[in-house]
């Protein structure tokens, strides 16, 4: 059976993140893959998943001061791994950490492009709106914008 588990950025993964997604899968080599470490290691809004011990997917937001809101700015899992449901895990860790929060915001929010057919089904079943989309945010794609009510 599989153990689960999600951890906050530290650097002892350092190496393991770099090697696990600077194929071209999410970054396209590690020098990439460690500069962002580096920013995400600062904010510590990074969060690791992990199957038995293998670091297979993460996710990191931001807080949006003026807005009052967390927005998941990126979520990623290993090519390896995807299609088996675990980015789940990550989507309903942020729904988590942006309700423990003791802050003003009511609602936590999150992105998809246009092309993403899972990423916006998966938004759905979690209860996330479609509030909006912004023409070719995306690398020329179309992004689609939802909130998820944090009452």
């Amino acid at each position: 059976m599989e153990e689960i588990k999600i951890e906050q950025i530290q650097n002892k993964y350092k190496n393991e993140f770099i090697s696990s997604f600077s194929d071209g899968s999410y970054f396209d080599n590690e020098k990439e893959a460690e500069g962002h470490f580096k920013l995400y290691l600062k904010s510590k809004r990074l969060y690791l998943l992990f199957e038995n011990e293998n670091l297979i997917g993460f996710f990191n937001y931001f807080y949006q001061y003026s807005h009052f809101a967390n927005y998941l700015e990126d979520i990623s899992v290993n090519k390896n791994y995807q299609k088996k449901g675990y980015s789940k895990y990550l989507l309903s860790k942020y729904i988590e950490i942006s309700k423990e929060q003791k802050t003003k915001n009511v609602i936590a929010l999150s992105s998809t492009h246009l092309t993403n057919k899972t990423s916006q089904q998966m938004h759905k079943s979690f209860g996330f709106e479609e509030i909006g989309t912004l023409k070719k945010l995306h690398y020329g794609i179309d992004e689609i914008f939802y909130a998820y009510n944090l009452k």
